[in-house]
Protein backbone atom coordinates (compact mmCIF):
# COMPACT_ATOMS: atom_id res chain seq x y z
CA UNK A 1 0.00 0.00 0.00
CA UNK A 2 2.92 2.54 0.76
CA UNK A 3 5.10 1.64 -1.77
CA UNK A 4 2.36 2.35 -4.34
CA UNK A 5 1.41 5.65 -3.00
CA UNK A 6 5.08 6.72 -3.33
CA UNK A 7 5.40 5.45 -6.78
CA UNK A 8 2.52 7.91 -7.49
CA UNK A 9 4.07 10.90 -5.74
CA UNK A 10 7.59 9.89 -7.47
CA UNK A 11 5.64 9.69 -10.74
CA UNK A 12 4.07 13.21 -10.35
CA UNK A 13 7.58 14.77 -8.73
CA UNK A 14 9.17 13.91 -11.96
CA UNK A 15 6.36 15.38 -13.50
CA UNK A 16 7.00 18.67 -11.68
CA UNK A 17 10.62 18.57 -12.37
CA UNK A 18 10.46 17.95 -16.10
CA UNK A 19 7.79 21.18 -16.40
CA UNK A 20 10.17 23.20 -14.65
CA UNK A 21 12.51 22.63 -16.88
CA UNK A 22 10.56 23.34 -19.54
CA UNK A 23 9.28 27.14 -17.62
CA UNK A 24 12.78 27.65 -17.11
CA UNK A 25 13.78 27.76 -20.36
CA UNK A 26 10.57 29.65 -21.80
CA UNK A 27 10.45 32.52 -18.78
CA UNK A 28 14.06 32.26 -16.85
CA UNK A 29 12.21 33.10 -13.97
CA UNK A 30 13.62 30.96 -10.80
CA UNK A 31 11.22 32.22 -8.81
CA UNK A 32 8.36 30.99 -10.67
CA UNK A 33 9.60 28.24 -11.15
CA UNK A 34 10.36 27.69 -7.12
CA UNK A 35 6.79 28.32 -6.35
CA UNK A 36 5.27 26.14 -8.56
CA UNK A 37 7.87 23.17 -7.30
CA UNK A 38 6.64 24.09 -3.42
CA UNK A 39 2.92 24.33 -4.61
CA UNK A 40 3.05 20.88 -6.20
CA UNK A 41 4.56 19.39 -3.90
CA UNK A 42 2.90 20.03 -1.18
CA UNK A 43 -0.24 18.90 -3.19
CA UNK A 44 1.06 15.60 -4.06
CA UNK A 45 1.88 14.91 -0.27
CA UNK A 46 -0.79 16.25 0.84
CA UNK A 47 -3.24 13.68 -1.28
CA UNK A 48 -0.57 10.97 -0.66
CA UNK A 49 -1.28 11.91 2.96
CA UNK A 50 -4.88 11.61 2.58
CA UNK A 51 -5.05 8.35 0.44
CA UNK A 52 -2.59 6.62 3.75
CA UNK A 53 -4.92 7.95 6.18
CA UNK A 54 -8.22 6.84 4.62
CA UNK A 55 -6.87 3.65 3.92
CA UNK A 56 -5.18 2.29 7.28
CA UNK A 57 -8.40 3.58 8.66
CA UNK A 58 -10.42 0.48 7.20
CA UNK A 59 -10.76 -3.01 8.84
CA UNK A 60 -7.55 -4.98 8.07
CA UNK A 61 -9.92 -8.04 7.07
CA UNK A 62 -11.23 -6.00 4.49
CA UNK A 63 -10.50 -6.66 0.55
CA UNK A 64 -8.97 -4.05 -1.73
CA UNK A 65 -11.89 -1.63 -3.38
CA UNK A 66 -12.26 -2.46 -6.79
CA UNK A 67 -12.57 0.56 -9.38
CA UNK A 68 -14.71 1.57 -11.94
CA UNK A 69 -13.35 3.59 -15.23
CA UNK A 70 -10.55 4.34 -12.29
CA UNK A 71 -12.79 5.17 -9.69
CA UNK A 72 -13.41 3.43 -6.74
CA UNK A 73 -16.73 1.95 -6.55
CA UNK A 74 -18.60 2.79 -3.55
CA UNK A 75 -20.09 -0.63 -2.54
CA UNK A 76 -18.18 -3.64 -2.49
CA UNK A 77 -19.70 -7.15 -1.32
CA UNK A 78 -17.45 -10.01 -0.28
CA UNK A 79 -18.48 -13.36 -0.15
CA UNK A 80 -16.89 -15.25 2.65
CA UNK A 81 -15.14 -18.61 2.37
CA UNK A 82 -17.09 -20.99 4.09
CA UNK A 83 -13.26 -22.29 5.73
CA UNK A 84 -12.81 -19.03 6.92
CA UNK A 85 -12.43 -17.45 10.58
CA UNK A 86 -14.71 -14.71 9.66
CA UNK A 87 -17.11 -16.91 8.18
CA UNK A 88 -17.54 -19.30 11.10
CA UNK A 89 -17.81 -16.71 13.48
CA UNK A 90 -20.96 -14.91 11.64
CA UNK A 91 -22.22 -18.41 11.59
CA UNK A 92 -21.82 -19.46 14.98
CA UNK A 93 -23.52 -15.92 16.42
CA UNK A 94 -26.58 -16.82 13.87
CA UNK A 95 -26.44 -20.14 15.42
CA UNK A 96 -26.51 -19.68 18.71
CA UNK A 97 -29.08 -16.81 19.24
CA UNK A 98 -31.78 -18.88 17.31
CA UNK A 99 -30.81 -19.08 13.60
CA UNK A 100 -32.80 -21.55 11.58
CA UNK A 101 -32.65 -22.08 7.86
CA UNK A 102 -30.35 -23.42 5.12
CA UNK A 103 -27.72 -20.45 4.72
CA UNK A 104 -27.06 -19.73 1.12
CA UNK A 105 -24.11 -17.23 1.82
CA UNK A 106 -22.92 -14.61 4.19
CA UNK A 107 -21.33 -11.35 2.41
CA UNK A 108 -19.17 -8.84 3.90
CA UNK A 109 -20.40 -5.31 3.11
CA UNK A 110 -17.74 -2.63 2.44
CA UNK A 111 -18.73 1.16 2.17
CA UNK A 112 -15.72 3.16 2.95
CA UNK A 113 -18.32 6.42 3.09
CA UNK A 114 -20.55 4.98 5.37
CA UNK A 115 -17.74 2.89 7.48
CA UNK A 116 -16.27 6.09 8.14
CA UNK A 117 -19.60 8.06 9.48
CA UNK A 118 -19.84 5.37 11.88
CA UNK A 119 -16.68 5.79 13.33
CA UNK A 120 -16.53 9.32 13.54
CA UNK A 121 -19.61 8.91 15.59
CA UNK A 122 -17.98 6.04 17.58
CA UNK A 123 -15.05 8.40 18.83
CA UNK A 124 -18.07 11.42 19.50
CA UNK A 125 -19.60 8.37 21.99
CA UNK A 126 -16.33 7.20 23.52
CA UNK A 127 -15.40 10.41 24.37
CA UNK A 128 -18.33 11.70 25.74
CA UNK A 129 -19.12 8.11 27.88
CA UNK A 130 -15.12 7.58 28.61
CA UNK A 131 -15.56 4.40 27.72
CA UNK A 132 -14.76 2.12 24.73
CA UNK A 133 -17.00 -1.02 25.09
CA UNK A 134 -20.30 1.26 23.15
CA UNK A 135 -20.29 -1.13 20.59
CA UNK A 136 -22.70 -4.05 19.58
CA UNK A 137 -23.13 -6.88 17.10
CA UNK A 138 -26.44 -7.18 16.49
CA UNK A 139 -29.10 -8.59 13.87
CA UNK A 140 -31.43 -7.14 11.47
CA UNK A 141 -34.54 -8.45 9.15
CA UNK A 142 -35.75 -6.16 6.41
CA UNK A 143 -37.66 -6.60 3.19
CA UNK A 144 -35.46 -8.37 0.50
CA UNK A 145 -36.45 -4.94 -1.80
CA UNK A 146 -34.47 -2.31 0.83
CA UNK A 147 -31.13 -4.48 0.86
CA UNK A 148 -29.63 -2.21 -2.19
CA UNK A 149 -30.27 0.54 -0.39
CA UNK A 150 -28.68 -0.30 3.11
CA UNK A 151 -25.94 -1.28 1.54
CA UNK A 152 -24.91 1.63 -0.10
CA UNK A 153 -26.73 4.53 1.80
CA UNK A 154 -27.08 2.15 5.69
CA UNK A 155 -30.14 1.89 8.04
CA UNK A 156 -31.95 4.82 6.87
CA UNK A 157 -35.31 5.83 9.38
CA UNK A 158 -37.18 6.22 5.95
CA UNK A 159 -37.55 2.52 5.39
CA UNK A 160 -37.07 0.72 8.49
CA UNK A 161 -39.05 0.65 11.49
CA UNK A 162 -41.84 -0.52 9.29
CA UNK A 163 -42.66 -3.35 11.33
CA UNK A 164 -41.41 -2.56 14.94
CA UNK A 165 -42.14 1.03 16.24
CA UNK A 166 -43.47 0.64 19.73
CA UNK A 167 -40.13 2.30 21.08
CA UNK A 168 -39.85 5.25 18.93
CA UNK A 169 -39.40 5.88 15.34
CA UNK A 170 -36.22 4.34 15.12
CA UNK A 171 -33.97 1.46 13.36
CA UNK A 172 -34.44 -1.53 15.46
CA UNK A 173 -31.60 -4.66 16.29
CA UNK A 174 -31.80 -7.94 18.17
CA UNK A 175 -29.20 -9.49 19.43
CA UNK A 176 -31.12 -13.15 18.84
CA UNK A 177 -31.43 -14.11 14.79
CA UNK A 178 -34.23 -16.05 15.88
CA UNK A 179 -35.71 -12.86 16.54
CA UNK A 180 -34.95 -10.25 13.72
CA UNK A 181 -35.97 -13.65 11.15
CA UNK A 182 -39.81 -12.25 11.83
CA UNK A 183 -39.26 -9.13 10.45
CA UNK A 184 -37.49 -10.30 6.79
CA UNK A 185 -39.57 -10.65 4.13
CA UNK A 186 -38.98 -13.47 1.75
CA UNK A 187 -38.35 -13.25 -1.68
CA UNK A 188 -41.27 -15.42 -4.22
CA UNK A 189 -38.03 -17.89 -4.45
CA UNK A 190 -38.02 -18.23 -0.07
CA UNK A 191 -35.17 -16.73 0.78
CA UNK A 192 -34.52 -14.58 3.83
CA UNK A 193 -31.99 -11.49 4.45
CA UNK A 194 -30.46 -10.81 7.53
CA UNK A 195 -27.72 -8.43 8.94
CA UNK A 196 -25.21 -8.56 11.33
CA UNK A 197 -24.68 -5.00 11.64
CA UNK A 198 -22.39 -3.29 14.31
CA UNK A 199 -24.61 -0.96 16.45
CA UNK A 200 -23.43 1.82 18.80
CA UNK A 201 -25.79 1.60 21.73
CA UNK A 202 -23.49 3.39 23.86
CA UNK A 203 -25.25 4.29 27.08
CA UNK A 204 -28.90 3.25 26.84
CA UNK A 205 -32.11 3.02 29.22
CA UNK A 206 -34.60 0.48 29.28
CA UNK A 207 -38.03 1.35 28.40
CA UNK A 208 -40.62 -0.03 30.68
CA UNK A 209 -43.53 1.08 27.92
CA UNK A 210 -44.24 1.90 24.79
CA UNK A 211 -43.86 5.19 23.03
CA UNK A 212 -44.48 5.21 19.27
CA UNK A 213 -43.21 8.95 18.86
CA UNK A 214 -40.25 8.98 20.44
CA UNK A 215 -37.48 10.52 18.55
CA UNK A 216 -34.44 10.45 20.56
CA UNK A 217 -33.65 8.68 23.63
CA UNK A 218 -34.53 10.73 26.67
CA UNK A 219 -32.62 12.95 28.62
CA UNK A 220 -29.92 11.11 31.34
CA UNK A 221 -30.01 13.55 34.22
CA UNK A 222 -27.48 11.78 35.40
CA UNK A 223 -24.58 12.34 32.97
CA UNK A 224 -26.78 15.65 31.69
CA UNK A 225 -26.90 14.46 27.72
CA UNK A 226 -29.34 12.10 26.54
CA UNK A 227 -29.17 8.31 26.11
CA UNK A 228 -27.44 6.94 23.02
CA UNK A 229 -30.04 4.44 22.73
CA UNK A 230 -33.03 3.06 24.07
CA UNK A 231 -33.61 -1.10 24.92
CA UNK A 232 -36.67 -3.10 25.26
CA UNK A 233 -38.04 -6.68 26.22
CA UNK A 234 -35.17 -6.98 28.63
CA UNK A 235 -32.54 -5.76 26.96
CA UNK A 236 -33.58 -8.35 24.25
CA UNK A 237 -33.58 -5.40 21.25
CA UNK A 238 -32.11 -2.35 20.98
CA UNK A 239 -33.21 1.13 18.80
CA UNK A 240 -30.87 3.91 17.86
CA UNK A 241 -32.31 7.65 16.36
CA UNK A 242 -29.19 8.35 14.14
CA UNK A 243 -28.40 6.65 10.74
CA UNK A 244 -24.60 6.62 11.33
CA UNK A 245 -24.70 5.05 15.12
CA UNK A 246 -25.03 1.62 12.80
CA UNK A 247 -23.07 -0.08 10.04
CA UNK A 248 -24.46 -3.13 8.27
CA UNK A 249 -21.24 -5.27 8.18
CA UNK A 250 -22.58 -8.47 6.99
CA UNK A 251 -25.34 -9.45 4.88
CA UNK A 252 -26.65 -13.48 5.46
CA UNK A 253 -28.72 -14.96 2.72
CA UNK A 254 -30.97 -17.71 4.00
CA UNK A 255 -34.24 -20.05 3.09
CA UNK A 256 -36.51 -21.32 5.93
CA UNK A 257 -36.45 -25.25 6.21
CA UNK A 258 -40.15 -26.39 6.65
CA UNK A 259 -41.65 -27.69 9.33
CA UNK A 260 -40.71 -31.42 9.04
CA UNK A 261 -39.51 -31.01 6.08
CA UNK A 262 -35.91 -32.36 4.42
CA UNK A 263 -33.61 -30.04 3.40
CA UNK A 264 -32.27 -29.11 0.10
CA UNK A 265 -30.72 -32.29 -1.92
CA UNK A 266 -27.50 -30.33 -1.56
CA UNK A 267 -28.06 -29.38 2.48
CA UNK A 268 -25.60 -30.06 5.30
CA UNK A 269 -28.07 -30.26 8.33
CA UNK A 270 -26.55 -29.12 11.25
CA UNK A 271 -27.74 -29.15 15.07
CA UNK A 272 -26.29 -28.15 17.91
CA UNK A 273 -25.42 -30.99 19.79
CA UNK A 274 -23.41 -32.09 16.42
CA UNK A 275 -21.75 -28.49 15.90
CA UNK A 276 -18.22 -29.97 16.47
CA UNK A 277 -18.05 -33.22 14.52
CA UNK A 278 -20.28 -31.50 11.93
CA UNK A 279 -17.71 -28.25 11.71
CA UNK A 280 -14.60 -30.53 11.30
CA UNK A 281 -16.59 -32.66 8.56
CA UNK A 282 -17.27 -29.26 6.45
CA UNK A 283 -13.48 -28.47 6.65
CA UNK A 284 -12.46 -31.44 5.00
CA UNK A 285 -15.13 -30.50 1.92
CA UNK A 286 -13.75 -28.27 -0.40
CA UNK A 287 -17.34 -27.91 -2.03
CA UNK A 288 -19.69 -25.10 -1.26
CA UNK A 289 -22.74 -26.58 0.74
CA UNK A 290 -25.71 -25.01 1.99
CA UNK A 291 -26.01 -25.08 6.01
CA UNK A 292 -28.91 -25.51 7.45
CA UNK A 293 -29.61 -25.32 11.15
CA UNK A 294 -32.72 -26.39 13.03
CA UNK A 295 -32.70 -25.56 16.52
Amino acid sequence: MFSSSWRTLTKILVFVFQSAQFLLRATGSIISILWTILTSILQALFQSAKFLLSENDRPENWSPMPKKNGIEVSVHLVELEECSHEYREVLQKFQNTGGNGCIKNIKRIQNPHLYDLYMVRKRKIDKETRRQNNEKKLFHGTNYKNLEKINENGFNRSFCGVHATLFGKGVYFAGDAGYSMKYSDATDSGYKSLYLARVLVGQYTEMQKGNKDLKEPPFNPQTQRHYDSVSGYNGRIFVVFHDAQCYPEYLITLKILKENGPPASNAVVLKKQNNNNNNNNNNNNNNRNTLCFKN
